[in-house]
């Protein structure tokens, strides 16, 4: 996928470079041509960057199809106009191009965080699902509210449609008048380009990103608007920088917004040892054995349990902007710890990060910061304690109950065995699927079916957990889906 970003990217940046020079150069005549060209090359550019070759073959068929239609058929260039906005939409050449993707495609999806460097993927890539679970709101209201998932759906459709009538006529119009520069050309392009994205934003988190996604693009049509009419230039110059800067003050805001939008996907539970109130960021386990969040910054805060949840929003916010992890918070009664990770190049923002803590709090705060490449602080003081392992599971039925989602739930728990003998001792007990043997080692796999009431999975998983402590075996992680569903590992 990275390569065809990188393929997509570079023939973009060229033909953007070469149309600004050959803009300047080249006759007047013969500057429509090539926008005419550009169009035509940039949505063939997009295609191929979202579904790969077999979505640019497929495509092309399409459009070399419209093309000779309305070329030997010009009086009826606006029928063939729609019929093929709704052919591009409705994609009837599917079939081909799913026979295709897997033999010519990547099957690696493109998300943005591939686009950092190694080093900050973890906390990209945990951006990207924190912004998932941000917006799980909208996606139990578009699963359950039937309503609201046509309406969505309905102008998802709407939009593509006239986004693809409005590129079509265009070229049409740029095709009967080559001989002139048109700047509506510009405009259009532009107005296109923003109602696919609108299409796109719309239809994966709904109206209020869309908000979100539009309002910085709005002021730009108005400077292209000014520069069409017959205004004094210095009318002209200075409604446009006014739009011009209107665009960047709303960029700058939602961006702003952007770094606010965070959530703290946690797993409540009691530690039997210490009986303090752990609240875990089951958001964070996935990142937790990477190898360069090695920095663990532990901190005190002398504040009750109130007044934390009063700024804790802030706290997920400056984490956020500083791109670290809050990995737990614990309320020991008298005060709040928290468990961070930060990236083990950035020791001075775990020393920034305590004095932002004490600001905010107003209080003092006792921070201690280690450099713990094995991940053994986080590992040791929750993820292999059996009330988190339980909690965990708890947590994972929670959000299939906030999803409105009554199905029972496939638990499956791992582990290791170094003693084969004992391991034959726990597949007496339960059903065992062998996951990896390596050297002395074999993982396995413990799956079961159960209806999804709390006390229910807290009594099975601690039943196992304890039978495999009992054989010598090692707990490894946990995950739970629907009946049917894929597990996420």
């Amino acid at each position: 996928m990275k390569k065809r970003l990188l393929i997509a990217t570079t023939i973009f940046l060229v033909l953007v470079a070469t149309f600004s020079i050959l803009s300047v150069t080249l006759k007047t005549t013969i500057r429509p041509i090539f926008l005419f060209s550009f169009f035509i090359a940039t949505f063939y550019l997009v295609i191929y960057f979202i579904g790969g070759i077999s979505k640019l073959f497929v495509y092309l068929i399409y459009g070399v199809a419209i093309f000779l239609l309305i070329y030997f058929f010009n009086s009826y260039r606006f029928a063939f106009m729609i019929i093929g906005t709704f052919i591009i939409v409705m994609n009837p050449l599917a079939y081909i191009e799913n026979r295709l993707a897997p033999l010519i495609d990547s099957p690696e999806p493109f998300e943005l965080q591939m686009l950092v460097t190694r080093s900050y993927f973890p906390y990209y890539d945990y951006r990207a699902k924190m912004k998932e679970y941000y917006h799980l709101p909208q996606a139990r209201k578009y699963k359950n509210e039937r309503r609201y998932y046509i309406l969505v759906t309905a102008t998802t459709i709407v939009l593509s449609l006239i986004g693809i009538l409005l590129s079509l006529l265009e070229l049409n119009a740029m095709t009967e008048d080559l001989a002139n520069f048109r700047l509506e050309s510009i405009l259009v392009f532009y107005i296109v380009v923003v109602i696919f994205g609108s299409a796109v934003i719309l239809n994966k988190k709904g109206f209020n990103s869309l908000r979100h996604f539009i309002t910085p693009f709005i002021f730009v049509p108005v400077a292209l608007l000014v520069l069409m009419t017959e205004l004094p230039i210095a009318w002209k110059i200075s409604i446009s920088a006014m739009a011009a800067l209107l665009t960047l003050i709303t960029l700058g805001y939602e961006i702003i917004l952007y770094y606010k939008r965070v959530a703290y996907h946690s797993s409540v539970y009691i530690d039997s040892n210490t009986n303090h109130l752990v609240h875990a960021n089951l958001l964070y386990e996935p990142y937790m054995f990477n190898e360069f969040y090695t920095l663990v910054g532990k901190y005190e805060i002398n504040t009750n349990e109130i007044s934390f949840q009063k700024y804790f929003e802030q706290v997920l916010v400056y984490a956020n902007y500083k791109k670290f992890f809050i990995s737990a918070f614990v309320e020991t009664g008298s005060s709040i710890i928290l468990y961070t990770q930060f990236h083990k190049n950035n020791k001075n923002d775990a020393i920034k990060f305590s004095n932002f803590l004490e600001k905010t709090f107003e209080t003092s705060v006792l921070s201690q910061i280690s450099d713990d490449p094995s991940h053994a602080i986080y590992e040791n003081t929750f993820y292999r304690s059996d009330d988190y392992i339980v909690a965990r599971a708890v947590s994972l039925g929670a959000l299939m109950k906030e999803m409105e989602i009554t199905d029972p739930l496939i638990i499956s728990m791992y582990f290791y065995f170094k003693n084969l003998d004992l391991l034959k001792d726990f597949n007496d007990l339960y059903k065992v699927d062998i996951v990896a043997v390596e050297y002395d080692l074999v993982m396995i796999k413990v799956e079961f079916e159960i209806v999804n009431v709390e006390y229910l999975i807290d009594i099975k998983v601690r039943e196992i957990l304890l039978n495999a402590l009992i054989n010598d075996g090692t707990y490894v992680r946990i995950t739970a889906a629907m009946k049917g569903e894929l597990h996420a590992n």
